[in-house]
């Protein structure tokens, strides 16, 4: 067991802190991945594939930061970014400027930016993103459809 703690932790280590980091404050983001690692050792149970441990672990990964929001919105002298902004923000540099995508993404719900910066920016599965979200693959399909066609409608809808 702790042999295949220790392959998980080596092998995704820095897949986390980069989820980590596209999604909480830079400051922050060391001691989250901590705790995601933390959670899993404890856990370490549970994991569905144990040939595929990354997804398991985002979805971790995405309880610990959805966590850390809550109780920096219950302590206020604790500054909180919202999820969304700083995660599209991270990524934002690299679009062309013709386009806003990051407004567009902003109009969508925190879902549909979470599957697809976990579909685009993570490039997990529907199968890997339905293990994130304790759904099936068939709604993760239907899911990540539907937020791609949203974003394709808010699109649509900003000036370029």
């Amino acid at each position: 067991m702790r042999d295949r703690f220790t392959r998980y932790y080596r092998d995704c280590y820095p897949g986390v802190l980069a989820f980590c980091r596209r999604r909480a404050p830079l400051d922050a983001a060391e001691d989250l991945t901590a705790e995601v690692f933390a959670r899993a050792w404890r856990n370490l149970s549970n994991v569905r594939d144990p040939t595929r441990p990354l997804p398991w672990l985002y979805g971790i990964a995405r309880n610990v930061v959805g966590e850390y929001y809550r109780s920096a919105a219950r302590h206020p002298e604790q500054p909180a970014e919202d999820m969304g902004e700083r995660a599209v923000a991270a990524r934002t540099d690299a679009v062309d400027a013709s386009i806003d995508v990051t407004r567009a993404l902003r109009s969508l719900s925190a879902d549909d930016q979470e599957i697809l910066m976990l579909s685009a920016w993570e490039d997990l599965t529907p199968k890997d993103i339905a293990e994130v979200f304790n759904i099936s693959p068939n709604t993760a399909r239907v899911r990540i459809h539907r937020a791609r066609t949203r974003l394709a409608q808010a699109l649509e809808g900003v000036p370029q």
